[in-house]
Parts: C-alpha cells; structure tokens; sequence
C-alpha cells in the first residue's frame, strides 16, 4: 500500500541500503543463538561510545523463577534527604533476543540526561521461558524497585517504565499488572515502537506498509516470535500478550508514546495513545516519521536516535520531578 511519509532520512537511508545488501536469513531460519549475537552485534556497534554516568552496578534479585539480573544507574551519589525518582527499563528483542548488554547505551543516555536512577532488568526470554514468564519478571522487578527504593536514594512514589519494542509491550503489561493488583503505582511510563499485538493485526495500515520485511521485521518474523514466546497461540488475543486488546485503560499512568514512520508497529502504538487520551490520561505522541524500527538502538550513527534519547530523559525527568 502506499503512505504518505517524508523520504528516509539520510543516515536511516544508508543503514537500509546496507542491510538490503547483506544475505541475512530470516529469524525463522537461524537459531535462536545467532539472532541473539546478531542484535547483540548490531547494538553495540551502533551504540556509540559509552555516556559516563556517576556508578554502574550489576546485581541480582529475587524472581518468581530465580534470581533475576539487574544493572543499576546512577546519576550521582545517593542522598536520602533529596531521592530522586526511579525508572525500570525493560530491554526489547522480541522476548527472546536482547539484555541489559545490548541497552546499556540507552540507560546510560537516560540515566546521564534526566538525572534519574534506572534500573534495567534482564527477564527469562522465550523459547526457554514462555508466556507469561517475562510478564511475571518485570513485575516482580516493579515491585522490588518499589520495596528498595529508599535504599537506593530513590522515591517510592517517584517511578516509572520504559522500554523499546517488546520491552515497550512488557512495560505496558507491567503497568496493567500493577493498576489491576493495587501497586506499586506508576508514575509514567514511556513506550518506544512496541510491538502492542501478537496478532497478524492487518487491520493497521502500518502493518500492511512494512510488514514485508523491507525495513525491519515483518509479518513471518511475527509469526516466528509467537511460536517461540506462546504455549497456544490463541495466547495473542490476551491483553498480557497483545496490550493494545486491554478492555479498559483506565487508572494507567500517563505517557510518552515514540514511534518510528517506517516501522509495521507504528499505528497500534498511535492506537495507544489515542486511546490512553480517550480515557483522559496523559499523553505525548511523538513519530519519528523518517525513521526505521530499531532507530532507538542506533545512537551511533542516527542522530534521529539522540533526538529520541533526549526526548525520553527530559520527559522522564519532568514526570518524576527532577
């Protein structure tokens, strides 16, 4: 179908050009193995260098299956007459690729230009945990960010979510998950380009545009990404799985909503924020419109994407006081 977006900009505009040239088989058919090391390639060699911030520190908590890794940021010293407000940052990858390794430049950015502490959690990833594990892990993460805060030089009352493409649907599901069982309250949350259904979803235009696989990921590679992460596929249809199928968004925090033009995801996440705004919450809307799927990553090489960056840490630093 046709759109009626600007051009790519230049810098996205090469990086498709290179990709177009490489013979790269698709997720269906490699290994789970060498997806991994192939995102986990492409992150950090786009990433750019490393943001300084204050302190790093990697730690583990309680989970409902095990320890679960965590890597804490810190913009400066704790102090507990002046805590800061807190973000929990849950990495993308399609739930079964990506780490706090692969975002480590992203909470670095946001960690350096809001001022906060983030704490990026490294949940169980498909196929060797399905539905609901990943769920059950960010929201136990919630909940010890919540318990510790005060440990930590933050405010229990100051937190928010944020996450990238599956980690953007896994933040919104930790957001259902805390309205629907009393706590912790969520003071923001930020979803970038996610992947909001598990379902073909045809019915967004988005999807028809670029779910071929001519940008980044398509409608087969969301095929492959249900076969690994359900147990039945009649899974899709659960607002734990596919967010945007969530009967009623009252109660959720308020948002920034990012999106890529260029990106099959971006319309149900315009579906999001609309219906966030239907319900009187909160919420900024902002496409990248001459952009791709994964653009968040690629600090690197897209300025776009340092745009983008900034963006999220100054909305998070004013959501949370800072």
């Amino acid at each position: 179908m046709a759109h009626n977006l600007p051009p790519l900009e230049p810098q996205t505009q090469a990086i498709v050009d290179m990709l177009q040239q490489v013979e790269s088989p698709p997720p269906g058919e490699m290994t789970v193995e060498r997806s991994r090391l192939g995102l986990t390639m492409m992150a950090l060699s786009m990433a750019g260098p490393p943001t300084e911030v204050h302190e790093i520190e990697d730690s583990a908590i309680p989970g409902p299956a095990g320890d679960l890794p965590i890597r804490i940021y810190r913009a400066g010293e704790a102090d507990a007459e002046a805590p800061t407000g807190a973000v929990l940052y849950i990495h993308g990858g399609g739930f079964y690729m990506g780490s706090v390794h692969t975002h480590d430049h992203v909470c670095r950015n946001i960690c350096a230009e809001s001022g906060l502490l983030v704490v990026s959690v490294e949940h169980r990833r498909a196929p060797e945990a399905k539905f609901p594990a990943a769920v059950d892990d960010c929201y136990a993460a919630l909940c010890w960010l919540a318990e510790n805060a005060g440990k930590l030089g933050a405010d229990p009352d100051r937190l928010a979510v944020a996450g990238d493409s599956s980690g953007a649907n896994l933040t919104i599901t930790t957001c259902l998950m805390a309205r629907d069982k009393g706590g912790p309250k969520v003071a923001f949350q930020v979803v970038v380009y996610g992947l909001l259904t598990l379902e073909d979803a045809l019915d967004y235009e988005s999807r028809q545009n670029f779910g071929g696989g001519e940008y980044f990921g398509s409608i087969e590679d969301l095929a492959f990404v249900r076969e690994l992460y359900l147990n039945d596929p009649e899974d899709a249809k659960n607002p734990l799985v596919s967010p945007v199928n969530a009967p009623d968004l009252s109660g959720m925090p308020p948002a920034l909503v990012v999106t890529a033009g260029y990106d099959m995801v971006c319309d149900e996440n315009r579906h999001y924020a609309s219906r966030l705004l239907e319900q009187g919450i909160g919420v900024e809307y902002k496409c990248f419109e001459t952009t791709t799927h994964p653009f968040f990553l690629q600090t690197g090489v897209l300025d776009i994407a340092k745009e983008a960056h900034s963006l999220v840490a100054r909305r998070l630093g004013e959501a949370l006081g800072t």
